[in-house]
C-alpha cells in the first residue's frame, strides 16, 4: 500500500494543547519552536530533536521535560494496529 509508511507529527503545547499535526519533522519542529521561541529555557537545536523522534518516537523542546512542548510521531496505516 503506497500510504503504509507515513508518518505524522502532532505538535502539542503544555498549556494550549494539540498546536498541529505535521507531515515531517522541520515543519513541527518550527511550530514547536513558535510556541516555546520567548521562554527562558534553553531550546533543542533541531538535529537533536530530530535524533529523540529517531529513538524515542517523541521529544520535548526543552531540557524542562514533559511541560513544555512535545512532538510525537505516528505511523498512518500501521498494520500493527488494526484488528
Amino acid at each position: 500500500m503506497k500510504n503504509e509508511d507515513k508518518k505524522m507529527y502532532v505538535v502539542r503545547g503544555s498549556e494550549d494543547g494539540n498546536l498541529g499535526v505535521f507531515s515531517n519533522k522541520k515543519l513541527a519542529y518550527e511550530c514547536a519552536l513558535d510556541y516555546v521561541k520567548d521562554w527562558d529555557y534553553k531550546i533543542k537545536s533541531y538535529s537533536k530533536v530530530c535524533k529523540e523522534l529517531n529513538q524515542n518516537w517523541f521529544c520535548s523542546m526543552t531540557n524542562f521535560g514533559m511541560e513544555d512542548c512535545m512532538i510525537t510521531c505516528f505511523w498512518l496505516n500501521n498494520q500493527y494496529w488494526k484488528s
